[in-house]
């Protein structure tokens, strides 16, 4: 499965529990007002505006470094890449999926997920999704997930999986 990657950071201290290696995929069709990542809402190269209207009205341009480079990767290409890093984690850290909204590549973040879980990797999506305040998933693959979905840390703002 491929997904699109906006960029990599493989030491981040503020995504998540310990130090990760943070994955920022494209795509997001939200416009939230106070977006960090307004660089990260096209998907594709082809599809890229030079200024975007938020949800305000108010138009932002946007950062052209990343954009024009349709960066399609391979799951386990992501993962080897990662482990490179396993020895910073300690017990705590690991991946971070953002973006964007990483759940408009739901079957390549399904697959992510998946394959982190059976390398032992701890694993967060940091989309805008997941900071619900319940414990409710948005979305379903009816049962794939080995531990059944996402799950809220009483101890973090974070759902883990």
């Amino acid at each position: 499965m491929k997904g699109y990657i906006h960029s990599i950071e493989s030491f981040g201290s503020a995504d998540g529990p310990g130090i990760r290696f943070i994955i920022f995929l494209k795509g997001c069709a939200l416009r939230c007002k106070y977006c960090h990542n307004v660089d990260t809402w096209v998907m594709k190269n082809n599809e890229f505006p030079a200024k975007v209207r938020l949800a305000t009205g108010e138009v932002a341009e946007i950062s052209v470094d990343h954009a024009f480079k349709d960066d399609i990767r391979e799951v386990e290409e992501i993962l080897d890449m990662a482990e490179r890093y396993r020895n910073y984690w300690g017990e705590t850290g690991g991946i971070t999926v953002s973006g964007g909204e990483p759940l408009l590549q739901a079957d390549f973040l399904l697959e992510l997920l998946t394959e982190a879980k059976k390398r032992g990797i701890h694993i967060i999506n940091d989309g805008v999704f997941s900071h619900t305040g319940s414990d409710s998933v948005y979305f379903n693959r009816s049962g794939r997930y080995g531990d059944g979905g996402a799950y809220r840390d009483k101890n973090s703002p974070y759902y883990s999986w």
